[in-house]
């Protein structure tokens, strides 16, 4: 949520030129403002006791940072308000923020201020200055995340196999694409002397449960595979957007990979770059265990 910073001073015309404000690290929380917003950010210059009747300033903070059991705000002057000081401070009063020297008010909350004091929010509050949070799926496609939503089996089997191939597997999509009883797809790993990976089958529900006939019929598919390409080391593995819940016994007949695990994995590709590897999967299959993101957090070996 977009918030503004405002800051207070007793010393008159302060806010009227360049300056460091400076408060005790005692009275303000250095981390509170250091990294949640992008700087330069446009805040609110008041002022309280003898000068309170003097009208707050729009200024512009460039840096913050603490230094010697003080927090600094380097900022130059923006803006003169027509709104003296001593209203804002009874504003802040309303919600015991008036004693702060230097706080941060959700911009929905202030532009109640501005309302009451018959004014408009200025427009550079509206604009964002509250630093937006970055989540994994940021970094990837909508293409892709796409996958999560509503989609037709075919444009659901044909993205998946992109999404391998993004991951970096050498895909065979087969699936709709050949008349027949057939998987959708083979997704192999190269490395140097050998080469191994999994025979898939997609399933485009939100709570798919693998029935008996659905895990024989996988387990045919993956005979005719490595029989058609002599490659011993192919692990059964269906691929879906959610799974009920898998019985024990099911557990080790196949292997399951969500879809938004996949995803998280995709983002962890773009974020390493050069350094991700495909290697993890062979540990993952062998030991027959279910993808996640919690398994992919602590394969590749990710701080957070």
């Amino acid at each position: 949520m977009s918030k503004v910073i405002i800051l207070a001073t007793k010393r008159k015309n302060f806010w009227e030129k360049a300056n460091d404000a400076d408060f005790l690290e005692t009275e303000v929380n250095f981390k509170e403002f250091k990294n949640n917003f992008e700087l330069p950010v446009i805040a609110i210059g008041r002022y309280y006791k003898d000068s309170s009747k003097e009208k707050f300033s729009y200024i512009k903070i460039k840096d913050i940072r603490n230094f010697d059991s003080k927090v600094y705000f380097s900022f130059e002057p923006f803006l003169k308000s027509d709104i003296e000081s001593n209203k804002l401070e009874d504003w802040l009063r309303s919600f015991n923020f008036n004693y702060r020297l230097a706080c941060s008010v959700d911009t929905n909350k202030i532009s109640e201020f501005y309302k009451k004091n018959s004014n408009l929010i200025p427009s550079f509050f509206i604009r964002s200055n509250h630093k937006e949070e970055i989540t994994w799926k940021d970094y990837v496609g909508k293409y892709y995340l796409e996958l999560e939503n509503e989609l037709n089996d075919n444009d659901f089997e044909d993205r998946v196999a992109r999404l391998l191939q993004a991951l970096g597997f050498e895909v065979i999509q087969i699936g709709y694409k050949i008349i027949g009883a057939y998987a959708d797809g083979v997704a192999l790993i190269k490395n140097v002397n050998t080469k191994y990976g999994i025979v898939y089958d997609c399933k485009n529900s939100n709570s798919f449960y693998p029935e008996d006939k659905f895990l024989r019929a996988l387990e045919k598919y993956r005979e005719h595979e490595i029989n058609k390409r002599d490659i011993s080391e192919l692990h059964p593995v269906f691929i879906s957007k959610k799974f009920e819940k898998i019985e024990k016994s099911e557990k080790f007949r196949c292997q399951y990979f969500e879809i938004e695990s996949l995803l998280f994995l995709l983002s962890v590709k773009l974020k390493k770059g050069n350094l991700f590897t495909l290697s993890p999967f062979k540990n993952i299959l062998s030991s027959k265990q279910t993808l996640s993101i919690d398994l992919i957090k602590k394969e590749w070996e990710l701080n957070n």
